[in-house]
C-alpha cells in the first residue's frame, strides 16, 4: 500500500509525538502547566505558583501550542530541506537560524 505523505502531515506528526511531549515533561510555563495536570502528570516545581497567579484569557487559546509548532516546523522543515537539496545535510544547521 501506497503512503502519501506531505510536508503538514510531517510537521503534524513531529509535533505531537515528539515535540509537545517533551515541551509538556520539562517546559515549566502555563500551558504546559495546565496539561501536566490534565494529564496527571508530576507537576514542576513552578507548576502551583503559575497556575495559582494567572486567570485564563482568550489569548491563551490562540497561543496555544505556538512554540510546539514553531519548533517542529524548524526540526521538519530543516531535515526535508537536507534530504532533498542535493548538497545533503549541510542545509540542515542554517534552517534553524530564522527560528533562533
Amino acid at each position: 500500500m501506497f503512503l502519501l505523505l506531505d510536508n503538514s502531515d510531517i510537521d503534524l506528526a513531529c509535533r505531537e509525538f515528539v515535540v509537545t511531549p517533551l515541551l509538556v515533561h520539562y517546559t515549566p510555563g502555563e500551558q504546559y502547566a495546565r496539561q501536566r495536570r490534565a494529564l496527571g502528570l508530576r507537576p514542576l516545581e513552578t507548576d502551583e505558583e503559575i497556575l495559582s497567579s494567572r486567570i485564563s484569557s482568550p489569548s491563551d487559546i490562540r497561543s496555544s501550542k505556538l512554540m510546539d509548532s514553531g519548533l517542529s516546523g524548524m526540526l521538519t522543515g530543516g531535515a526535508l530541506r537536507g534530504i532533498q537539496c542535493e548538497s545533503g545535510m549541510h542545509y540542515f544547521i542554517p534552517i534553524f537560524m530564522p527560528a533562533i
